[in-house]
């Protein structure tokens, strides 16, 4: 059965349907993107009725999911590819290390905003 008509309102249904079978498309439509999630995500929209309400929180999730993953990335990379300089002497080392956990606990709480 061809259900794109329900995600997309640019795309005609193949035919005039009764309210009861529109219905029925519209939870087919529903359990089909449910169905195909994983636990995470399934958990995050679970409430959701709408397909097209679904399918648009599932690109937002995914676009946040990206961007925490670009910020980790970035982290990472400025903080733990680069060796300390062991050369400092202590205060000055502890120093640098209290900044790069500022910094780290910085963006982590950049992260969570992003995630609520």
């Amino acid at each position: 059965m061809k259900l794109l008509d329900i995600i997309d309102d640019s795309v005609k249904p193949p035919k005039e349907f009764s309210a009861e079978t529109r219905n029925k498309r519209i939870r087919q439509v529903r359990d089909i993107i449910i169905n195909r999630l994983d636990e995470n995500y399934h958990r995050k929209i679970m409430a959701i009725k709408d397909s097209k309400q679904i399918l648009n929180s599932l690109k937002e999730l995914r676009i946040l999911d990206a961007e925490k993953l670009g910020a980790l990335d970035k982290i990472r990379e400025k903080y733990f590819d680069e060796p300390l300089d062991v050369e400092n002497k202590s205060l000055e080392l502890i120093r640098e290390c209290y900044g790069i956990i500022d910094s780290i606990t910085r963006q982590l709480n950049i992260l969570e905003n992003c995630k609520n």
